[in-house]
């Protein structure tokens, strides 16, 4: 498996992780990404987001591929107190008033060979001090989601 880590995703990256959003959507019944996550993957080479990348405010994209298949996607928004106070989100300490803010998504057909997990570390390493503020959004309750979370040490 490879992980890239990106500001902001081409257009074949954009096609892959909506084409994932879709296959996951129909193997689970509960839309995987939510509206914000999606509109933030389209248009993260649109107007305003080279001022985000410089100012580091920007979103990043992870992507995991098993050769040129991708397996996984994760999208880390850095954190702001907006986007964190009060959301339903997975992490490490419990509630935290600041915090960035992500949710993780792998294509069904590689659950649980380690995606999940690999996108989370590589999510965590690129907060580095900042990585106990990370909160993870879960879709739907899946139980895989459930396990993941309890395998890095987070509660839903």
């Amino acid at each position: 498996m490879h992980l890239e880590s990106v500001e902001r995703l081409d257009a074949e990256q954009i096609a892959a992780v909506m084409a994932l959003d879709r296959r996951a959507q129909a193997a689970d019944h509960v839309a995987p990404l939510s509206e914000q996550v999606l509109l933030a993957a389209r248009d993260s080479a649109g107007p305003g987001a080279e001022a985000r990348t410089e100012a580091g405010t920007g979103d990043a994209h992870f992507l995991a591929y098993d050769g040129t298949h991708l397996a996984g996607y994760a999208h880390l928004e850095r954190g702001t107190a907006e986007g964190a106070a009060g959301a339903e989100g997975l992490t490490a300490d419990g509630p935290v008033a600041e915090g960035a803010t992500a949710e993780v998504l792998v294509d069904p057909a590689d659950r649980r060979h380690g995606v999940g997990t690999a996108l989370i570390h590589a999510m965590k390493d690129a907060l580095g001090p900042l990585a106990d503020s990370l909160r993870i959004w879960a879709h739907g309750h899946l139980a895989g989601a459930r396990a993941l979370a309890e395998r890095e040490g987070y509660s839903i």
